[in-house]
């Protein structure tokens, strides 16, 4: 709905001015269920009114804007792939383990082992459960999510990259026995190696020097290191999974990444201010966001966890939520909500000193072989958790992700 200024001109030529009042509607076709191999959305939305004002002779004129916006997406299956696990299922392929074969190889297609991210300075692999892969040590690309260098999507890079020339040895971090030795789509030539309650992977090879079902000894060469694949440079992507999940390989030689989490750096409030803002959200002041920080340094926690669970929790919060105002006093969900109960009392500064107190508490005992965030989630954390169910790792991992570049 727009005011408009008319003029008007009589037969003695005097000119009048008059506001007018015009409304225009336009159809917008809105996504509301998208139904996927990988999983099954709802988007929400919420209507929101903008309004801006502009000088005219009959004075200043008003345009008002009202448009729903994309609030929220909710998968509707627990895990992802489901779908696809049910076609494969309906077309022969009942097992459970073959269709996380079948996933991992149907995958590898649509993905990279390569990560653009940040590299790993100065670290020395310590030797203990496992053998370093291969003769150099240099980190171009650590564990975690990132922007893909190639299709600039944010993914999980599930291994790390370890920078070495064509033809360097590659060696068998664990003695075991070699399930997937061939080409493997984007991870180029590949193996797979399975031991005892691990498995290890190997991609980007020039040349491959063991077969699948061959028994190997921790050390042993299997492979020449190389570039094949949807590779970005030379290198050997190198991979630890542990009961199918990816985990951080370098924790396995002496790298503590629980330290990320718990180590306290300044936020850039500027930069976040611009950034929180572009998504209109409610935590874009100076004053939430020094609370932010001052209770990250209280505890020794890191102030981006702190508001990267906020996007997990609450989509930080938008501005067009009719409920903002309540929500940002607790948009950690501490004590369980911020809609009832002890959570509903809190203030934003309380509610931000307890998710930090939370998260140390949480981050205690944490195994090596678990990475900081999904310990805080993780069903078998004697301390409690934070919240349940997959999507809630991804969410907080990747944004946690994004925000630590901004930091940097």
């Amino acid at each position: 709905m727009k005011e408009v200024c008319l003029r008007n001109e009589d037969e003695d030529g005097e000119v009048t001015y008059e506001k007018s009042t015009v409304t225009e509607r336009q159809p917008v076709l809105l996504l509301k269920k998208a139904e996927t191999i990988q999983n099954d959305y709802v988007y929400t939305y919420d209507s929101e009114t903008t309004t801006e004002t502009s000088p005219s002779p009959c004075g200043d004129l008003t345009t008002t804007v009202t448009q729903d916006k994309l609030q929220r997406i909710e998968p509707m299956y627990s895990e992802d792939w489901e779908p696809l696990r049910e076609i494969l299922n309906a077309h022969g392929a009942k097992r459970v383990e073959d269709q996380d074969f079948l996933l991992e190889y149907w995958l590898s297609y649509l993905s990279d082992g390569d990560g653009e991210g940040d590299s790993l300075i100065g670290f020395n692999p310590v030797g203990g459960e496992l053998v370093w892969p291969t003769e150099g040590s240099k980190i171009t690309s650590t564990f975690g999510s990132r922007v893909h260098p190639i299709t600039g999507i944010i993914k999980l890079h599930a291994g790390v990259d370890i920078g070495v020339p064509i033809g360097t040895p590659v060696y068998a971090a664990k003695s075991g026995k070699v399930i997937f030795a061939d080409y493997m789509g984007n991870a180029g030539n590949a193996i797979m190696i399975q031991h005892d309650g691990i498995e290890t992977r190997y991609y980007h090879l020039d040349k491959i020097k063991v077969e699948s079902g061959q028994e190997v000894e921790a050390g042993e060469e299997i492979a020449e290191s190389g570039n094949t694949g949807g590779s970005t440079g030379p290198h050997l992507h190198f991979e630890v999974r542990v009961n199918g999940e990816p985990v951080n390989p370098l924790v396995y030689f002496g790298y503590d990444e629980s330290s990320d989490i718990l180590t306290y750096r300044p936020l850039d409030i500027p930069v976040l201010l611009e950034w929180l803002g572009k998504r209109n959200s409610m935590l874009a002041t100076k004053e939430i966001l020094t609370m932010i920080d001052d209770a990250a340094k209280a505890q020794g926690v890191d102030p981006y966890l702190l508001i990267a669970i906020t996007g997990a929790e609450q989509s930080f919060v938008p501005k067009s939520n009719k409920y903002a105002d309540k929500i940002v006093k607790n948009p950690w969900n501490v004590f369980g909500s911020w809609q009832e109960g002890r959570g509903a009392e809190l203030t934003t500064k309380d509610a931000a000193i307890i998710a930090a107190k939370t998260i140390v508490k949480l981050s205690k005992g944490k195994p090596s072989t678990v990475s900081p965030i999904a310990w805080l989630s993780d069903p078998e954390n004697p301390n409690g958790v934070y919240a349940t169910g997959t999507n809630w790792v991804k969410n907080v991992t990747s944004i946690y992700e994004q925000l630590s570049q901004l930091g940097d």
